[in-house]
């Protein structure tokens, strides 16, 4: 069973995935990257999470990471 982890962006205008990682760990550090490069702006913070997936063929959410 593959599982994955994705990286994505919510908030008042919708959910945006914005990196499918391999690894919580690999999930985690591009997190913290990109919540770097937001800094400074306004509105983001608390719009970033991850979630745990399984089966490729009709994806299932595992649980909520972050």
């Amino acid at each position: 069973m593959k599982v994955w982890y994705e990286v994505f962006i919510s908030d008042n205008e919708g959910t945006q995935t914005i990196q499918i990682c391999d690894t919580l760990k690999e999930a985690t550090e591009y997190k913290k990257h990109f919540e770097n490069t937001l800094l400074g702006k306004e509105g983001w913070e608390g719009t970033l999470h991850i979630d745990k997936w399984k089966n490729i063929e009709n994806p299932t959410k595992i649980q909520e990471i972050e």
